[in-house]
């Protein structure tokens, strides 16, 4: 492999991954504005340390303690549901190595990431890495939808 094609692929890597990682942030931030906004405490603070997951559940309870709604609670409950997905793919992409192999059947360039503790179980391919990108913009949009309604209704100065 010529050193030109090296960095292409490194470029083309890093580019895909620093996407993704873009993307499920945007996820990560909407949880911090949620628990800021359904909470009169100072919870994006105090929950800082917890894991997206762990935020998340924090951020169902606040919702069902809100009076009413039931209809847009119930849309929100599901949407945070699917949440977790995000966060397992995100961790994969993020924290486990890359793998450049030729596939000797077809003779292509494999460009994959492994999870290094289980290599014959858990892999994504770079395209699967950028499907997740868009998966996880449009569920961030999604996830705005169905929980503005909530943030108005529990906004002191409507």
């Amino acid at each position: 492999m010529s050193e030109q094609a090296e960095k292409d692929i490194g470029n083309d890597l890093a580019l895909t991954t620093g996407y993704a990682v873009l993307a499920f942030a945007k996820l990560e931030s909407l949880t911090r504005i949620y628990l800021k906004t359904l909470s009169t405490e100072n919870l994006d603070e105090l929950v800082s340390e917890l894991t997206f997951i762990q935020r998340i559940k924090v951020v169902k309870k606040l919702v069902a303690r809100l009076d009413g709604f039931d209809n847009e609670k119930e849309k929100a409950k599901n949407c945070l549901n699917k949440a977790g997905e995000f966060a397992k793919k995100r961790n994969l992409i993020a924290h486990n190595e890359w793998r450049i192999s030729i596939d000797r059947k077809t003779r292509t360039l494999k460009k994959e990431i492994w999870r290094h503790s289980k290599p014959d179980g858990m892999k994504m391919h770079l395209d699967e890495v950028r499907l997740f990108t868009k998966d996880t913009e449009k569920f961030s949009a999604e996830l705005e939808e169905v929980m503005q309604p909530l943030l108005d209704a529990n906004d002191p100065f409507r």
